[in-house]
């Protein structure tokens, strides 16, 4: 007779550990403005509990819907909601049935959950369609492994796990994971280290520099994924420079991951200030930004920039990298994953740049009415399941 009693107390614990939680994660995604990942063990460790796959996925969940639980509550109460509050919404369901605002951007911005501001700024370069469609695309995670060894392995090693998987038609050494049960670091190939997970987006931005055979230099470097996969694809040496201590930190041990390290030479400065006086041909320049691009990853983002006043900042620093870099390298690919212009066109536009046409698969044009138009391209996550990533090809004005 007790085992019943048991079972439902159980159950109650397990429910009331995911809320607590998630209710802590929320408070420190929106006091400390950090990631999903770093709030969720924050959380975790401030209530002495342990990771579990349903209570991150849980908080995952309620994060990428924050907005429609928010304009759920503000319905019901007339003011936004606390964290403790946004989590009985969520739980109870009842943000799922709240009538659309009539308003297509605002409809659009509550269905997909995310800021109006961003809507708005994006409305302004895609038809309404376009832009639900690539909102719900970006709501969904995608997983991407790079091979270090013979594709058709790692992808035969999938299969074989009960993963659909298959190798890209444009990049041969990239495997789309399509349907698995398994966060990425538990399959077997990554497990082994036979395959790292890159976003394909990543690795076009490293194939539009066309390094094989050239010295890099590497700004804004960390956490080193496109460093590795340049010597991976065939460049000599690459000069990786980023002015996070922990991140070079960081760099260096997936470097080791990646077996590259002794062809990468890791340095600690700031790309706006580089202490070189070597130049090179070749530079890669993915900048620091908002990460809007990047949201089925990271759903906090959506949270973190609940006001554009950040775009300003990234904006500024995004300009003085450019210029920078510019000045170090015959070409340089500025790159950033970001869905909004300022982070990427209109970056452009203020630089002392030419840009080059830029001929890369699983790519379109980037938005129109700039310079780079026409040049510059764009992936687009409803098109080419990847991550929102900007790309454009540039020289210093002579």
């Amino acid at each position: 007779m007790n085992k019943p009693v048991k079972r439902v107390l159980s159950v109650t614990s397990t429910t009331n550990r995911l809320r607590d939680i998630a209710v802590e994660a929320l408070k420190i995604i929106e006091r400390y403005d950090t990631s999903l990942q770093k709030a969720y063990f924050k959380a975790l460790q401030d209530l002495r509990l342990k990771p579990s796959r349903k209570s991150y996925e849980y908080l995952y969940d309620l994060v990428m819907n924050y907005y429609r639980v928010q304009y759920a509550f503000m319905k019901k109460r007339g003011r936004p909601g606390r964290p403790k509050e946004i989590v009985e919404v969520y739980e109870s369901g009842e943000y799922l049935n709240v009538p659309m605002p009539e308003s297509p951007l605002r409809r659009i911005s509550i269905e997909t959950s995310f800021p109006y501001w961003l809507i708005l700024s994006l409305s302004k370069y895609l038809d309404l369609e376009t832009l639900e469609q690539m909102l719900k695309a970006l709501n969904r995670r995608r997983i991407w492994l790079l091979s270090l060894i013979e594709p058709e392995k790692i992808v035969e090693m999938l299969i074989n796990e009960g993963v659909e998987a298959k190798i890209d038609s444009d990049l041969d050494y990239m495997i789309e994971v399509i349907k698995t049960d398994k966060p990425p670091s538990r399959l077997e190939p990554v497990k082994s280290g036979l395959a790292i997970p890159v976003d394909k987006g990543s690795s076009l931005v490293v194939e539009a520099l066309r390094a094989q055979g050239h010295d890099v230099l590497d700004a804004c470097a960390a956490p080193g994924i496109k460093s590795s996969i340049l010597i991976l694809r065939g460049s000599t040496l690459v000069i990786a420079l980023d002015k996070s201590r922990i991140r070079i930190k960081e760099a260096a041990e997936l470097l080791r991951r990646f077996n590259v390290k002794d062809r990468v030479l890791l340095v600690l400065a700031d790309s706006r200030k580089p202490p070189l006086a070597q130049r090179f041909l070749k530079a890669l320049l993915d900048v620091p930004c908002s990460g809007t691009g990047t949201i089925g990853d990271d759903p906090s983002i959506k949270i973190r920039l609940s006001k554009p006043n950040k775009i300003k900042m990234y904006h500024k620093i995004q300009v003085r990298l450019l210029n920078s870099i510019s000045k170090l390298a015959e070409e340089v690919i500025y790159a950033s994953c970001s869905l909004l212009p300022d982070e990427g066109e209109l970056v452009i536009e203020e630089c002392d740049v030419d840009v080059e046409k830029l001929n890369i698969p699983s790519t379109t044009e980037c938005y129109q009415g700039f310079k780079c138009s026409g040049k510059a391209r764009r992936t687009m996550p409803h098109i080419h399941r990847c991550s929102a990533f900007f790309i454009a090809l540039c020289k210093a004005k002579i």
